[in-house]
């Protein structure tokens, strides 16, 4: 299911790849497509625990201070409450598994 998120508007293409219903979500797995009609945008943060996976393209990117370049079958862990995102788009299309686990709702 394609879903907007904060990154849409820049061109990013966020696909929701499991939903489940009820009072508590527990995590969210996306598919995050960006072209070359994607701009990077400003870094943002959200409550849980947050991994990706790149899977195709290269890119560079941010969490808090530190700057990563990843290339496909590269991956991070991080506390998503710290201020994270794309930083570059090194080569495209890039197409990244993001899920994010939510600690206590």
């Amino acid at each position: 299911m394609e879903v907007v998120r904060r990154g849409t508007e820049k061109g990013h293409t966020y696909q929701l790849l499991s939903y489940h219903r009820g009072k508590k979500k527990s995590y969210e797995p996306f598919l995050i497509t960006m072209d070359d009609a994607s701009e990077v945008f400003p870094t943002f943060s959200h409550p849980g625990q947050e991994f990706i996976y790149l899977l195709q393209g290269q890119i560079r990117y941010r969490h808090g201070n530190h700057l990563y370049d990843m290339e496909p079958g590269d991956a991070l862990s991080f506390d998503a409450e710290i201020p994270h995102g794309p930083e570059e788009l090194l080569e495209v299309p890039i197409q990244l598994l993001s899920i994010i686990h939510y600690d206590d709702q």
